[in-house]
């Protein structure tokens, strides 16, 4: 069940937010708005290559694309031309409503949003690429890189201090939250539960390695949802020892990333060219 909407770009990423979906792919990103229904706002950054990460700030009306050469930030809505807002490769970003932190392949910085990108206190390196962060609240971050899933504090200056960090025995590639867990997936090395409820000791629940690979996931009611490729989506349900498989959805198309919107999960069907909205019960 759910809804379907035909894309007009090929997508790789999706982004979801409580009112929008960014879909990133060739050539530019998406934007659609979510409110009942889907419904197509038009192409941002359209003709940029190398889409690797994407954020929105509707209070600022800000749509940040990362590539491997800069940062660029463009209208969220509206046709204005965009800007280049930082030079050289960025790997993530995540907003957390006034400040937006920036992956800089090995090392990351945050930045605070307004009329212009502004870098605040001093980047942090990491021991490897930095491949996805996301923001809880607005004073602890949560950075996912190639072998490991570190938690920090962030002040109001933009300063990051870690807190803890826990390694992952497989190559990291995209992060979801609910709670106080955060899930990895990651490729071959499937999907991970991590406990965050103690920023300082970052701990592993359970892991899963059912499919082929682990592109994406989203955890939503306590159930993960696993986006696998020409496999399909797979359902996880997490309990307080490990994962259990729920379910295969396998007539979903090439399902490349999956999100939610806390009522809902999106997903992305690569080949097949749509997104769908499914919506889901708390059934815990």
């Amino acid at each position: 069940s759910g809804t379907e909407l035909p894309l007009t770009l090929t997508g790789n990423d999706l982004h979801v937010q409580p009112r929008s979906v960014l879909v990133a792919g060739e050539g530019g990103v998406e934007v659609i708005r979510t409110d009942g229904r889907m419904t197509q706002l038009g192409v941002r950054a359209r003709g940029l290559r190398g889409i690797g990460s994407v954020a929105e700030d509707s209070a600022t009306n800000t749509l940040l694309v990362g590539t491997g050469v800069g940062l660029y930030r463009f209208p969220l809505t509206g046709d204005e031309a965009g800007s280049l807002a930082h030079s050289g490769e960025v790997s993530a970003t995540s907003t957390d409503g006034s400040k937006v932190a920036v992956g800089l392949g090995t090392a990351f910085q945050i930045a605070s949003l307004g009329d212009s990108l502004q870098f605040l206190g001093d980047s942090v390196e990491e021991e490897s690429r930095v491949v996805d962060m996301l923001w809880r609240g607005t004073d602890q971050l949560v950075v996912l890189t190639e072998d490991r899933l570190a938690t920090y504090s962030v002040d109001s200056a933009g300063s990051a201090v870690l807190l803890g960090a826990d390694t992952l025995p497989a190559t990291g590639r995209r992060l979801a939250q609910e709670d106080t867990v955060v899930l990895v997936a990651a490729g071959t090395g499937g999907v991970f539960a991590v406990s965050v409820a103690d920023p300082a000791q970052p701990r592993t629940l359970a892991n899963w390695s059912g499919a082929r690979f682990a592109y994406d996931a989203a955890l939503l009611y306590g159930r993960a949802y696993v986006a696998a490729g020409p496999e399909g989506l797979y359902v996880l349900e997490l309990t307080p020892e490990r994962f259990v498989a729920r379910g295969l959805a396998r007539d979903v198309g090439f399902v490349a990333a999956v999100d939610s919107d806390g009522k809902a999960i999106y997903l992305l069907d690569r080949t097949g060219g749509y997104i769908r909205r499914i919506p889901v019960e708390d059934k815990r």
